[in-house]
């Protein structure tokens, strides 16, 4: 079986389509499956990625056409148009695997994500939430993402003596803002909320200034960009992490990982988070202070127990062996019919 993933961004660029690209690319050839891998993603100054799959990187028509020739299956991360064409002029099987719902902040829908929505009724769609197959005009199979349990793990000999922590890009969509105005509104309270920001992004210096702002910069550690051990240990070292997002999240590995490291975890409601946090996060109503704020005094003033004990069947649902048996038993399924 050969599988060709047509995925416009990838590494070296960092993000949750891009990390579960790779997962299950890398997963899939640990089974055996054959995967060549186009992007649009240059490779700039990095070091090219070898995991056992072929990656090629910003490819002309005929290379393009000529991997596609090559496939079983054509197996698109989000619907492509840029990846599409080959499709249209030598129809093969497709499968479409929805990270996101295609609608905008706003909750609006363009002509261009309209398009691609109709385009993927042609195709099996598979979604990472069952929040964005609900949004999908043909709904399909949901198959969660995984997280990469060898690094993502609690470490009993760290102790967890911080209480908040971030992770993820500083800007405007995941909600930073929000958590720092919290933290102030709890100041005016009496209470000094410590937070740890892990992550980098273009609204960094505009977080920076608001804490000058408000003085609370004796309350924020802003630990710039952590991947690997130094990320796995900075979840060990914390009691809790707040996931603020202010936009529908289709999903939220972020979650799953501190989750993995016996953090329990603050988040916003109503989308894909609620599935991310297995059932046992926190959540408040999204891009409310208010609520955000009494989430944290409840943690801060009663810390919940760490349930990273009591939640091993609910992780191995997650782990990347799991979901490549999904992967593998689907994708045979749609070859062999």
């Amino acid at each position: 079986m050969k599988i060709l993933f047509f995925t416009p961004s990838f590494f070296p660029n960092t993000g949750g389509l891009e990390s579960v690209a790779r997962s299950i690319a890398k997963s899939l050839v640990n089974h055996q499956v054959s995967i060549q891998l186009i992007t649009l993603t240059p490779l700039r100054e990095e070091n090219e990625i070898k995991e056992g799959y072929e990656i090629i990187r910003c490819p002309n028509k005929m290379t393009l056409l000529k991997a596609y020739f090559n496939c079983d299956i054509f197996f698109h991360h989000n619907v492509s148009l840029k990846g599409i064409w080959p499709l249209i002029l030598f129809p093969k099987k497709w499968v479409v695997l929805h990270h996101i719902t295609y609608y905008d902040f706003y909750g609006h829908l363009s002509l261009l994500e309209r398009f691609k929505r109709i385009l993927s009724s042609f195709g099996k769609n598979v979604s990472v939430s069952n929040y964005v197959n609900q949004t999908l005009p043909k709904k399909g199979l949901v198959i969660h993402n995984p997280y990469n349990e060898e690094v993502f793990r609690y470490k009993p000999e760290i102790k967890r003596v911080k209480r908040l922590l971030f992770v993820g890009r500083l800007v405007s969509d995941k909600g930073c803002m929000l958590l720092l105005e919290s933290i102030y509104l709890l100041k005016l309270k009496g209470i000094d909320a410590y937070l740890t920001i892990v992550g980098e992004g273009s609204e960094k210096d505009k977080l920076r200034q608001f804490c000058i702002a408000k003085k609370i910069c004796n309350l924020v550690i802003f630990s710039g960009l952590k991947t690997g051990d130094a990320l796995v240990d900075e979840y060990n070292k914390h009691q809790t992490l707040v996931i603020p997002s202010i936009w529908k999240e289709p999903f939220g590995v972020v979650a799953l990982e501190g989750i993995a490291c016996g953090c329990n975890v603050i988040a916003s409601d109503g989308d894909g988070l609620a599935e991310a946090c297995l059932g046992l996060g926190h959540l408040f109503k999204k891009e409310d202070i208010h609520s955000l704020s009494d989430a944290i005094l409840e943690h801060h003033i009663n810390t919940p127990i760490n349930k990273i004990i009591l939640i091993p069947i609910q992780l191995k649902n997650h782990y990347q062996n799991t979901i490549a048996a999904t992967w593998i038993n689907y994708l045979r399924t749609i070859y062999e019919n």
